[in-house]
């Protein structure tokens, strides 16, 4: 019975293993044929590599979480097959954004509980801004009495004083789990939201929200439930984080390398385009049935992108990027536009 069941596990895990291999080099042919740089290509095999030969691998590819293999091979193929050369912007972000790691005050600020930022988020009661005197009164001490106690004294409940001379006992100070001071951290994430608000006509094809909180009163003039107004801030520290996912600077080094890719001549050696697709890509075209009219136009790579038409896709890429500078600044690309 145990050498059975000894015999089953050798056998998954020789057909587990045998079906990481076959996702492996599936992958590997298909990043070899692609329509990038040379370095580009060598730093996205390094990546693949890394994802397959640590331990995770066998969890993350062998059926258990198949969402980044098959998204990655659909990225692929919608490249290599359907020819959706606009996408070469995201393996670029694949390639170089994936292996940055996110500063330590972001770190921090994703693992901060929401809760934790109502004394410091950025927040006004419209009603402060645009009402009278007598709705900002009543308005005021329906906030005041929705709010819980600060503090509670025993002292103060049984109507007891200390001596003159005694000095009351002070609570300890609560502590995080955040090393760094509170506002201190918001002020990193507000100096970034603010970068990318002065930016988002570039770096965004969205609108980007501020992060300060409206509380608008209610229809009679009154202050919003805690519970709807736990929900803003909720909602607002959601979208902050989500923000700093989303818009991640490259490397300057690693944007200077693809700057120089997408301004180089098709006759630089240094910083060719990978062969590889233009033979890839006509020997597809040849082996399926085509009409004369495509065959003509395939062989005058007119369906067949050049470098020329790839170093297209790299501007563009790289025209929407920034970095953070040796003084900690954040700051925009310098290829403009398509003449510089």
């Amino acid at each position: 019975m145990v050498g059975s069941l000894y015999a089953h596990q050798i056998y998954y895990s020789i057909f587990f293993m045998s079906k990481i291999i076959q996702a492996y080099r599936e992958l590997y042919r298909k990043i070899g044929r692609l329509p990038l740089d040379v370095k580009s290509i060598s730093l996205f095999k390094q990546s693949l590599r890394y994802e397959f030969s640590s331990k995770r691998s066998f969890h993350k590819y062998a059926g258990v979480d198949p969402k980044k293999y098959t998204s990655m091979v659909s990225l692929l193929d919608d490249i290599l097959i359907y020819r959706k050369y606009k996408r070469i912007p995201e393996l670029l972000d694949e390639i170089y954004k994936r292996k940055i790691p996110s500063p330590s005050w972001a770190t921090e600020f994703f693992s901060t509980k929401y809760s934790a930022w109502k004394p410091f988020w950025p927040h006004v009661h419209l009603i402060y801004e645009f009402g009278n005197e007598k709705s900002i009164s009543v308005y005021r001490k329906e906030l005041s009495r929705m709010e819980p106690e600060n503090s509670f004294s025993l002292m103060k409940e049984l109507a007891l004083s200390l001596p003159k001379n005694d000095i009351p006992l002070t609570p300890l100070p609560r502590r995080t789990s955040s090393s760094r001071p509170m506002a201190e951290l918001l002020k990193k994430v507000q100096e970034f939201h603010a970068f990318i608000s002065k930016h988002a006509n570039i770096l965004s094809d969205v609108k980007i929200y501020p992060l300060e909180i409206h509380f608008e009163p209610s229809r009679l003039g009154l202050p919003l439930s805690i519970a709807v107004r736990e929900k803003k801030l909720r909602d607002k520290v959601s979208y902050a984080k989500h923000l700093l996912r989303t818009y991640k600077p490259l490397d300057k080094e690693d944007l200077d390398h693809l700057i120089c890719i997408a301004t180089a001549k098709d006759t630089d050696q240094h910083h060719t385009i990978n062969d590889n697709f233009r033979r890839y890509m006509l020997r597809v075209s040849k082996s399926r049935a085509v009409s004369p009219y495509e065959k003509k136009y395939v062989w005058q790579k007119r369906l067949i992108p050049n470098e020329r038409n790839i170093r297209f896709y790299y501007r563009q890429y790289v025209m929407g990027q920034f970095y953070v500078d040796n003084a900690g600044n954040y700051q925009m690309s310098p290829a403009k536009n398509f003449y510089d």
